[in-house]
Order: C-alpha cells, then structure tokens, then sequence
C-alpha cells in the first residue's frame, strides 16, 4: 500500500541544496579571494541549472535554487561594480546576507499574495495538498534561515559602524568564519530538522477524501484529524465497520479512546480508515481475516454506506455484516469482559445508555430490522421443511 504520497519526492532531494551556491559565496571567502569564489559559486549554480533542465524538473519542487538564481547574479553585478575597489570579504559577506533576505522575504510575500483565502474541497486535490505542505515547510525554513541572516548582517554593522574596517589579516580571518559559521550552523540545523520530517511523513498514514459520490478527491495525515477536520466542509473521510452475527447476537468489544470515540464505550472491533488507494471491500475482507479462525474463509456482506457528522471529522461509513457459523469461530481478547457475544435484543435493550458507541446505536435498529430479521425468518423457514434442523 502507498502511505506517503507526492510529497516524498519532493522532500527526498534535499531542497536546502538549493543553497549551496550561496553558502559557498559566503563561506569561500574565508580562504580564497573574492573572485575566486564568485566563479566557484557560479559554477556550482549553473551545474544546478544544467541538472534541473536534463532532468526537466520544476523549479517549484527546489524553491531554494530560485532564492540562488537571484542572489547570484545581483552579487555578480555588485562584484563587478566594486572590481577596482578594496572590498573587505567580510562586508561582501553583509551584501550577500542583505540579498538572501530581501529577496527571501519577497518570495515568502508574493507566496502570501498568491495564495487563495478560504478552504474549499478543489484546494484538497492531491497536486495541491502535497504542494501546500512542500511550501509551508519551506515557509517555516526561510524565516529561520533569514532571522540567522539577520543576526549576521546586523553584527557586521555594528563591527562597521563601531570600529570601520579591519585591516589585520588573523582579525579578517576571524570574522569572516564567524559569519560562515554561523550560517552554516544555521544551514545544518535546519538539514536535520528537515531530516525529521522526512522520516515523519514516511511513517504517516494518509487517508483519502471523498465527495458525496465516493470520488476520491484529495488525501490528508491521519495524525491531524483533529486540526484538517474543522477545514474539510464539503468532503468526507471514507471507514469500513463490520459487525459478526452469529445464532441473534453480536460480537462487541471494549474499546479506548479512537478517532471517532470521545470516550471509552462498547463497539464493534472491526472498524478502520480506507487508506491510501485501497477500497471498502478490500478493508472489510482484512478485517474479518484478523479475527476469523475458520476453515471456510468468512465473505463480509456490505449493508449501507451513510454518512455522519462528528465533532472531529465528517466521515462516510461502509457498513458491513458477515454471518459466523459458531461463536468460537472468532478469537477474543484474554480478558472476557473485553470481547463478547451480546445477545441482540439485549443491546436493543440498553442502546438508550452511554456504554455503546454513537455509530453502534445508530446502526442496530437497522441491523435488528434487516439482517438479523432476514436471519431469523430464513432459520424458521428451514425448521418447517427440516424438523429435525430444529
């Protein structure tokens, strides 16, 4: 099954590797002269060019290399203009920190000024979802990466403004690799981080969105339900519940605290999320087979699909039911009070408490009046032609 989904690409190559030419075109500097790491950082920078145009990738899937595409030429122009002057490497260091925020923080506003108020369902599409979590990312990325540019640059004018210029060769030195330092610092923090994150979305379950005819609209993590769900108002979030019939009874179980569940209470165990590109019979199938210690292997009858609003999420529920031979054809917890066969007209009897779940009561009077009825009237019909059945 797939449980990441575009997404992974995207993060895969790191998009921080963007920045390698002007890292470089601060860094340089340390040891080598200005023009020498002016061609280096271009090099390097064109190459990055070059990769992107035989791979033909967009430039949206590396935000960073369009943040160097313009730092790189601006410094060009600025290195050409100030040729015949002496320029202290570590104020050529503050100009190249200046471009990075400047053209930074233009990028993040013409992000802001582009992206559409509101949430609707078009903007769960898949290309869409996957692109808004690469740029939120790369959001929370560029204003650490700036405030650390800040800091920078706000020293060196301070050294600038307080003693002029440094003229001493061990004192440039010293400088300038603070400055280097610093962002690389900066630069590797945010590489681990983005590490984690990595490693996060490789774990998450994606769960699919669907419209009121069943199309699959868009996806979203399962870990924030509770944040994505006061956001999806016209969508809903596909589950499969099955229920074991066996002899006018069904088996219940004891159930924690779930997605769905406000509180502890009483619900079938078979219940699940469709996840990824898998459908409802599959779910249910998977389910039963957990469970079932047959021979004969148990085939779920699918019901009713409806719909129900939660406090959480707006979800579409399959409605499942499969009929089970024996009792012991399905294994329990150890504990026997957690996992049972109840009696249906007994939870009839006790639907009106708050020991079961919403779900369950909603569906037991259907299930008492279709399947279990049908049960009963086939099991009579073959006692009249088979007395001896009886």
């Amino acid at each position: 099954m797939d449980r990441t989904p575009h997404i992974n690409p995207l993060l895969s190559s790191n998009p921080l590797s963007g920045l390698l030419p002007v890292m470089l075109l601060l860094t340089l500097p340390v040891i080598f002269s200005l023009s020498v790491s002016m061609i280096v950082s271009l090099a390097v920078w064109l190459s990055g060019l070059l990769w992107f145009v035989i791979r033909r990738k967009s430039l949206s899937s590396m935000p960073t290399m369009i943040t160097s595409s313009f730092v790189l030429p601006l410094s060009c122009l600025l290195f050409a203009s100030i040729q015949g002057a002496v320029v202290h490497p570590l104020y050529f260091q503050g100009l190249i920190l200046a471009l990075f925020v400047l053209i930074s923080a233009a990028q993040s506003f013409l992000r802001r000024e582009n992206r559409i108020p509101g949430m609707n369902i078009s903007d769960f599409s898949k290309e869409i979802l996957h692109k808004r979590l690469v740029m939120v990312e790369h959001e929370r990325i560029d204003k650490r990466l700036r405030l650390f540019a800040i800091i920078a640059f706000a020293g060196i004018l301070v050294i600038y403004l307080r003693y002029g210029r440094y003229e001493a060769p061990p004192v440039q030195f010293l400088l300038t690799s603070v400055v280097a330092g610093v962002m690389w610092l900066s630069y590797i923090i945010e590489v681990v981080s983005l590490s984690m994150v990595k490693s996060k979305l490789q774990k998450e379950e994606w769960l699919p969105l669907v419209d009121n005819s069943g199309n699959t609209v868009g996806r979203v993590p399962r870990s924030d339900l509770d944040d994505i769900g006061s956001m999806i108002q016209s969508a809903q979030l596909p589950m499969v519940r099955l229920v074991a019939l066996c002899n006018d009874m069904i088996f219940l179980e004891h159930r924690e605290l779930c997605d769905l569940c406000d509180s502890d209470c009483i619900d079938t165990p078979f219940t699940d999320w469709i996840k990824g590109n898998g459908c409802a019979d599959e779910v249910a199938q998977a389910l039963i087979d957990e469970r079932f210690c047959g021979v004969k292997r148990s085939c779920p009858r699918h019901l009713v699909t409806y719909n129900v609003e939660h406090s959480k999420v707006s979800c579409q529920v399959h409605l499942y039911a499969v009929q089970v031979a024996e009792p012991d054809l399905l294994t329990m917890c150890c504990n026997p009070s957690e996992s049972k066969w109840w009696p249906v007209d007994q939870v009839m009897e006790m639907l009106k408490g708050q020991t079961f779940s919403e779900l369950l009561k909603n569906e037991m009077p259907y299930l008492k009046h279709t399947i279990v009825l049908a049960e009963r009237i086939r099991k009579r019909r073959q006692e009249r032609r088979n007395p001896s059945y009886a």
